[in-house]
């Protein structure tokens, strides 16, 4: 009795301690004494040019003050931040509803009307002037992303960590607020990310900072699933709006198993007609290579993205090709097909004279934004794999792992895999960056991209500061052409090796038929 009067006294006292500082940090207005309001920052502007770089370290969330300043002048420093971050906001706000100014790049990205958005910037100091062009995009022509998303699949814990509620709302929150990553990735089997951002979203009492959170969710079914009537796609709707405390879905992206079942069509307009309905802002798709993005899109849905997996060793999206129709109308299309034929009518890669196209070529062709993910192969391309001995697959710890160590058998052996990461830190040591960043800035560099989907595990390690230096990365005609080389040189050709774009989701609905796996396993 006396030990647990001991062991009381000595830990519930910490215990209560702990628990009020977690909650003091989510709920920081209902504290008399508040705190100073923080700084919120587009992506690229926190970072200090002065500053070393450290692509591995855990970063610090702490907004450094500019050259010159004391704490003495704290207080008033950050409301007149507060004040220039809630113009940026504003430009944010106000691009949402005026499309019609914003410019379009020749990859079919819009960017934001950057008036108040500028306006802004001019007034920051000079350690946080970046433009926020190089963060930030018009999907669909008109709704503000970042181009490097919060990916929460390891959220869902099987991937070497189990996220606690409080931590992943604090850090989540503050990744807006702080930090500037206003868009995030999320789907029901994602464990319950869903629910805890609908829980961060209803504490938020600005506006503002409301409408920067930017939240793409998966539509889904299981593959064994027959009917798909307007009421069951609107009640998957449904559910995902109670759970994100929303009235519309930013996107809304169908998760689809196999692109040869023709059933995905009814989705799409169930889903086009519960978006002339308010409750869904865009449509997108997830893994439709060219051929099923190109039916998708003849079907009349306004398909603004189609999320793939995207890195320097899987290319699919680029060099797998498909005999897909043309944008242009059914004359222009017979017209070359019959050029086609005449050029070589024995190939059957041409598809009886229809060209064969990449995703990426179909997606420039009708204005569809990829977003990417697997850009870092689940953790191989970064420093830490450089010079390395092969992994032992028995002593992963994350189901990513496990994904992506197939992903590379399939391009390469180990020690080709080795010589490409020695290219790729040529290139990183060569702009002072790391192999992770320049692998995400390959991506981001390819045309139809919009957006890397980052995994992270919030509350624990999120690499936002670090992450941040992508944006400045700027590869060279030269540096794209080394990497090339080695990926070329080093392994196959996914798209020979695997199959086209998303063909593994097919194949874990055969598996699932089988018994053998859950379709979630491969997500």
């Amino acid at each position: 009795m006396r030990r647990v009067q001991i062991l009381s006294s000595t830990y519930l006292p910490c215990l209560l301690v702990l628990i009020i500082r977690r909650v003091l940090a989510f709920y920081p207005s209902s504290i008399c004494c508040r705190r100073s309001p923080k700084i919120i920052l587009p992506p690229a502007a926190l970072s200090d040019p002065r500053k070393g770089h450290d692509c591995g370290s855990h970063e610090s969330s702490d907004v450094h003050l500019p050259r010159g300043s004391s704490r003495g002048d704290e207080v008033e420093e950050e409301e007149e931040e507060e004040d220039i971050i809630t113009r940026f906001f504003q430009g944010i706000a106000e691009s949402d509803q005026r499309d019609e100014a914003a410019p379009a790049e020749p990859s079919g990205r819009r960017l934001p009307n950057l008036a108040l958005m500028a306006e802004a910037a001019a007034d920051m100091p000079m350690d946080f002037l970046l433009y926020p062009e190089k963060a930030y995009y018009l999907l669909g022509g008109e709704m503000p992303v970042c181009r490097l998303v919060t990916g929460t699949w390891q959220v869902d814990g099987r991937h070497g960590y189990h996220p606690l509620f409080l931590d992943v709302k604090v850090a989540a929150r503050a990744m807006v607020r702080e930090h500037g990553y206003t868009t995030f990735d999320v789907a029901p089997f994602y464990g319950q990310m869903e629910r805890w951002l609908g829980e961060v979203r209803m504490k938020i009492e600005d506006p503002a900072e409301l409408d920067a959170y930017k939240i793409f969710t998966k539509i889904s079914f299981p593959p064994t699933q027959n009917e798909f009537r307007l009421q069951d796609v609107e009640a998957v709707v449904d559910a995902a709006l109670s759970r994100l405390r929303a009235s519309r879905l930013d996107l809304a992206q169908l998760h689809w198993w196999d692109p040869e079942d023709p059933r995905f069509l009814d989705v799409l307009h169930h889903l086009h007609r519960l978006q002339e309905k308010g409750k869904v802002r865009h449509i997108g798709v997830t893994n439709f290579g060219a051929q099923a993005l190109a039916r998708a899109l003849e079907s009349g849905v306004r398909i603004v993205s189609n999320q793939v997996q995207f890195s320097l060793l899987d290319r699919r999206a680029r060099t797998a090709r498909s005999p897909v129709g043309l944008p242009g109308g059914r004359e222009e299309e017979e017209a070359l097909a019959e050029e086609e034929r005449k050029k070589d009518a024995d190939d059957p890669s041409r598809g009886g004279g229809l060209p064969s196209r990449s995703l990426v070529e179909v997606c420039q062709e009708h204005g569809v934004t990829l977003l990417c993910y697997g850009c870092l192969m689940g953790g191989f391309l970064t420093d830490r794999w450089v010079g390395a001995p092969a992994p032992d697959p028995r002593a992963f710890s994350s189901t990513s792992e496990e994904k992506y160590w197939e992903v590379l058998r399939a391009w390469g052996s180990w020690e080709a895999f080795q010589g490409l990461l020695a290219e790729v830190r040529a290139v990183a040591r060569k702009h002072r960056s790391c192999v992770a960043h320049v692998a995400l800035r390959w991506v981001l560099d390819q045309p139809a991209v919009g957006s890397v989907v980052v995994g992270t595990r919030l509350g624990y390690v999120e690499h936002l500061d670090a992450n941040k230096e992508v944006l400045k990365l700027e590869l060279t005609a030269q540096d794209l052409e080394n990497l090339e080389r080695a990926v070329r040189e080093g392994g196959r050709d996914l798209a020979e090796a695997v199959g086209d774009v998303g063909v593994e989701y097919k194949r874990a609905v055969m598996e699932v038929e089988e018994g053998q796996a859950r379709p979630s396993d491969r997500e």
